[in-house]
C-alpha cells in the first residue's frame, strides 16, 4: 500500500491482478490490468468515481453492448477495438461484424 491509501498489485513488476482492480485509490479510481494491460472483459477496466468508466479489452477502448466511455454528466464515446466509432455500429450486429472485419485486415 502507498503511503496515500493507493493498492496496487504487480506480477513481475508489471501491474497485474486477475481477480479485481490491480489499482485501487482511495479517490475512487479502480483500474483494472493484466500482464500491464489494460483489460476486464465484464464490465469497465477503468472506473473514476464521480467522473467517468472506461471499457477496454486487452489494451484497447472497445465494447460491443453500449459506450466504452461513460461520462458521469451522461456523455459518451463509442469504440470498437480501439478505434472510435458511432453507436449504430457498436449497435447493429451486421455493421459492428463489418467494422470488426475491417480492423482486423485481410485474412
Amino acid at each position: 500500500m502507498e503511503s496515500d491509501g493507493t493498492q496496487e498489485w504487480h506480477q513481475n513488476g508489471i501491474a497485474h491482478r486477475e481477480d479485481g482492480p490491480a489499482v485501487i485509490r482511495p479517490d475512487g479510481v479502480q483500474q483494472w490490468w493484466v500482464n500491464g494491460v489494460r483489460h476486464r472483459e465484464d464490465g469497465p477496466a477503468v472506473i473514476e468515481e464521480h467522473e467517468m468508466q472506461q471499457w477496454w479489452v486487452q489494451g484497447l477502448l472497445h465494447r460491443e453492448d453500449g459506450p466504452a466511455i461513460e461520462y458521469e454528466d451522461g456523455s459518451c464515446e463509442w469504440y470498437l477495438g480501439g478505434m472510435p466509432t458511432e453507436e449504430s455500429v457498436v449497435l447493429d450486429a451486421v455493421k459492428r461484424a463489418e467494422f470488426l472485419k475491417k480492423l482486423a485486415g485481410p485474412a
